[in-house]
């Protein structure tokens, strides 16, 4: 590939020191963040007795290790990267080092969004279809956290078999493609690919199987905020079927089904705010990486 094809094809942004200084900066106050709901969690009174402080305890937990993995940006990549890419931070790392970053920036990444999943999946059963807590801890969110660990290693572990961790021309650090990306573009054969080269089918499944995963979550969030949706006005309907809603103000017994409606009312639209702030953060991490996928 000559220089030109090469910066006419590639995005500059992930070779320069801001795009690099972006990705450290934002990987740090995303692992502080995370830490303090954690700090969070630890200091209160039912700490991760609730399902809700466990599942986002754990989101935490594995969005922490995949920020600290992206912060190390290029200094896990092999120590001649430059030879290829022409990325101005400094590489210190191995093949080895390489394939550990990529290896825990996409298991973490997917496990966070597994959590996310599971957390409105918990939204939905608790409130929607009324499922006590404990019910919920033990039918539903254990079970469930076991498949996600297991399932996400067995597609993150065919990436690794297939030599798929390496640096790439989209990012400032080791992530899923070929070294050099583009080097098993012809037809069914491996190129001139230093690593990861495998015929393009190959690659293709290899991709579809993140945009299945992808779009299954963008699936489960978008039917959860819907079921949350649905309990909110069912909550609003309740209320009204008692008589009228009351103004902000507008003073009631603490103890009367009105008083017990509204609260419960309150608490589902807290729920939904929280239900809509989640998908959000979801589209603004991923949709990025959905569109260069596509």
């Amino acid at each position: 590939m000559s220089n030109a094809a090469f910066k006419e094809s590639y995005s500059p942004v992930a070779f320069s020191a801001t795009g690099q200084a972006l990705c450290v900066s934002s990987s740090v106050i995303s692992s502080i963040s995370s830490g303090l709901v954690m700090n969070f969690i630890l200091r209160s009174q039912s700490k991760l007795k609730r399902p809700y402080h466990s599942i986002m305890f754990s989101m935490s937990v594995w969005d922490i290790i995949s920020s600290l993995a992206m912060a190390s940006s290029t200094l896990l990549m092999p120590a001649d990267v430059r030879m290829v890419y022409p990325f101005q931070g400094k590489a210190y790392g191995t093949v080895t080092s390489c394939e550990a970053q990529g290896f825990i920036i996409l298991f973490g990444s997917a496990m966070t969004i597994g959590s996310n999943m599971l957390l409105n999946a918990y939204y939905v059963i608790t409130i929607l279809f009324k499922v006590r807590e404990e019910k919920f801890q033990k039918y539903f969110m254990l079970p469930a956290s076991v498949v996600l660990i297991v399932f996400h290693l067995a597609v993150v572990f065919q990436f690794y078999l297939n030599d798929q961790f390496n640096p790439t021309p989209y990012y400032p650090y080791c992530f899923m493609g070929a070294y050099p990306h583009d080097c098993n573009i012809d037809l069914d054969s491996e190129g001139d690919c230093i690593r990861g080269g495998i015929s393009q089918s190959t690659e293709n499944q290899l991709i579809l199987i993140v945009l299945w995963c992808l779009l299954g979550g963008i699936v489960v969030l978008l039917l959860s905020m819907a079921g949350v949706i649905v309990a909110v006005f069912k909550a609003e309907r309740e209320m009204i079927s008692h008589g009228s809603l009351p103004k902000d103000g507008e003073k009631i017994g603490k103890n009367s089904e009105l008083s017990s409606l509204r609260r419960s009312s309150d608490t589902k639209r807290t729920v939904l705010r929280q239900a809509v702030m989640y998908v959000g953060a979801f589209f603004l991490t991923w949709g990025w990486s959905l569109v260069s996928i596509v």
